[in-house]
C-alpha cells in the first residue's frame, strides 16, 4: 500500500512557538494556517488533559542540543528549549498511537506495543525521599501513593531549580 503527503507549507517549531506567543510578524508571515495552528493547540490542551486525568505523569526534561560551526564542527552545547509546538506534535504522536492499537484491539488481532509498567515501589521511594528533603510533605509509604499524588508533587515543583 503506497501513500501520499501533501505538505503546503514547511513549518518549525520555533515558527508555531513564535505564532502562538503572538508574534504579528510570524502571524502575518502564516496567516493562512494560523487559525488551524490556533485550533490544533486547542486540541493539544485538551488531549493533555485527558492524559492528566487518566494518571498519565509528564516528565518536562531538558535536552541538550548540540550547536555546530559552519564545518559541522561543535562548538557548544546548550537546553533545547521544548515549546507548545513541541509537546503538540508529542500529543498528536501519542493520540495516533493509542488510536491504532485501539483499532487493532477492536479486530482483535496480534500486535506488538510497549507497556510502561508502575514504578518499582524502590524508585518511588527514593522519589518520595528526594522530595521530602525539599520540604515537600508526602503521605504514605511508596507501594501506597497515588499517580494523582504524584502529579500534585510534580505541580507542586513545577518551575523550582530543583524540579
Amino acid at each position: 500500500t503506497q501513500s501520499v503527503i501533501k505538505t503546503s507549507v514547511r513549518m518549525t517549531y520555533s515558527a508555531v512557538n513564535d505564532i502562538l506567543a503572538g508574534d504579528e510578524e510570524k502571524r502575518q508571515e502564516y496567516k493562512k494556517i494560523v487559525p488551524s495552528i490556533e485550533l490544533m493547540a486547542k486540541l493539544h490542551e485538551t488531549l493533555e488533559s485527558m492524559r492528566e486525568k487518566r494518571g498519565a505523569l509528564n516528565f518536562d526534561t531538558s535536552e541538550a542540543k548540540i550547536l555546530v560551526d559552519k564545518k559541522g564542527k561543535p562548538v557548544d552545547i546548550v537546553l533545547r528549549q521544548r515549546g507548545v509546538a513541541e509537546r503538540m506534535i508529542e500529543s498528536f504522536m501519542l493520540i495516533a498511537n493509542e488510536t491504532v492499537a485501539e483499532h487493532f484491539s477492536k479486530l482483535d488481532l496480534p500486535f506488538i506495543y510497549r507497556i510502561h509498567e508502575e514504578p518499582k515501589a524502590e524508585k518511588v521511594q527514593k522519589f518520595i525521599d528526594y522530595a521530602s528533603s525539599f520540604g515537600l510533605r508526602i503521605y504514605g509509604t511508596a507501594s501506597e501513593i497515588s499517580q494523582e499524588a504524584l502529579q500534585d508533587i510534580m505541580r507542586a515543583v513545577e518551575g523550582e531549580p530543583y524540579a
